[in-house]
């Protein structure tokens, strides 16, 4: 029996841990060594030693990232069971690294697989580190530069939003709530008695044996050349962007498959890069520079393709305002100053268990400044893919060498491979025919 999409807002179980990490993957033509990965990776530990802090004494167990080279069984799709157990595994403590790397082995191709600490980093870190690691493993003479010291992240935001008396009241209200909530699991634990907790997300459990909460299903697509032009075009003709339109795309996809009385009225939360909001540049450096806003949009039956897509872009821009993005990061700021370091591991965990308001999560990259051919190198496609909760459905975006990726991530507890399969080719139909391939 298929599975229906659900749009109930539920709350995670009880007692698990949420593990937040990402994975970088690209699929590579042409041969290397274990040996000249290693090198590699050593060459690019100055330029981004935030994840890797143990890199200043190459004595300490930690000084070098960890590699694990494994044969290909000849599955296509090999690494994206080899991601399903990445973005489980958490990392170690404070001491690092926070990246590990996977290098799947075939015949005629090989998959890198980049692990990040989400916790740590952005996204676009994770672009920058595969990127420089490419470079030197295809060129071994190729710069790989200590990347600039900035200062402690709060000192880059504007002062307009961190003298602004609402964002201070802002965030007394979530310190006092979050202290409530802490006070209130206290009373829990001691004066009711607890079921024992879930298997943490971060176990080395088979996964054939994992609860269908936990099993993650993986789904790729990537559209032609041909196809990414053809919708950049229009975009720009119709005044929107290509976020906008994916979004509005998975929005219509998604309440097509929704009973009729069901709301129309879907949201996204879009994760949104800080880098060029702060009061000093920050380039390339490693680092967390990112939020998120949410939007909704009215995918009523009928509607115009692109003026939904407008307002889409319209309803983005509106909320992504300084003082809303500004806002996550503040608020972790303000717990880590509020709450000891024991009481942090209970912060992250309610945060992370918090109710779901949107359907997707989009994360779009954008056109990655990424090469295609590093000397003898040939990066043929690049997939980036979070680690989403529980009740998330994760839509990953980019464009590499001229093609767009999607990549869509979801727990079988929200909905059947099947489903996403088809919920995916409905997405990227509603694409096809607003742009004029299909």
């Amino acid at each position: 029996m298929t599975q229906g999409l659900s749009t109930t807002q539920e709350k995670p179980e009880r007692g698990r841990t949420f593990v937040s990490n990402f994975s970088m993957v690209v699929r590579i033509r042409g041969k290397f060594s274990l040996g000249q990965l290693q090198q590699a990776l050593d060459c690019i530990r100055s330029r981004h030693g935030l994840l890797i802090p143990g890199a200043v004494e190459e004595s300490l167990p930690g000084a070098h990232f960890p590699v694990c080279l494994l044969a290909d069984n000849g599955n296509e799709d090999a690494w994206k069971e080899i991601v399903k157990e990445e973005l489980r595994r958490p990392f170690p403590g404070e001491g690092g690294p926070f990246a590990r790397f996977t290098w799947l082995k075939a015949r005629d191709h090989s998959d890198l697989v980049g692990t990040f600490h989400h916790g740590v980093c952005d996204g676009f870190s994770g672009v920058y580190v595969m990127r420089d690691l490419l470079q030197v493993l295809g060129d071994p003479e190729a710069p790989a530069a200590p990347l600039p010291l900035l200062p402690h992240f709060s000192t880059l935001i504007p002062a307009s939003v961190t003298t602004n008396p609402r964002v201070r009241w802002q965030l007394r209200k979530l310190v006092m709530t979050m202290r409530a909530a802490l006070l209130l699991g206290r009373l829990r634990r001691r004066f009711i008695r607890q079921p024992a907790p879930a298997s943490v997300e971060g176990s080395e459990s088979t996964p054939g044996a994992l609860p269908p909460e936990l099993r993650m299903c993986i789904l790729t697509q990537t559209l032609t050349a041909a196809q990414t032009t053809t919708l950049v075009q229009r975009c720009k003709a119709e005044g929107t962007s290509v976020h906008a339109a994916a979004c509005t795309a998975w929005l219509r996809a998604f309440a097509n498959t929704l009973p009729g009385r069901a709301s129309r009225i879907r949201s996204v939360s879009s994760p949104v890069s800080l880098r060029n909001r702060l009061t000093q540049p920050v380039g390339d450096t490693t680092g967390m520079f990112m939020s998120t806003v949410e939007t909704r949009l009215n995918c009523k039956p009928g509607g115009d393709f692109w003026e939904m897509a407008r307002e889409f872009q319209a309803r983005l821009k509106q909320s992504a305002t300084d003082e809303n993005l500004f806002r996550m990061p503040l608020m972790f700021g303000a717990f880590a100053r509020s709450f000891s370091k024991e009481e942090m591991g209970e912060v992250a965990r309610i945060f992370f268990q918090r109710q779901v308001t949107y359907d997707f999560s989009i994360t779009n990259l954008g056109r990655l400044d990424f090469p295609s051919q590093v000397g003898p190198l040939r990066i043929e496609s690049f997939h980036n893919l979070v680690n989403s909760s529980d009740l998330e459905r994760t839509v990953g975006v980019n464009t590499f060498d001229g093609r767009l990726t999607f990549i869509f991530i979801f727990r079988e507890s929200r909905m059947t491979p099947q489903d996403g399969e088809q919920l995916m080719r409905q997405a990227i139909r509603q694409l096809g025919e607003a742009s004029g391939w299909e």
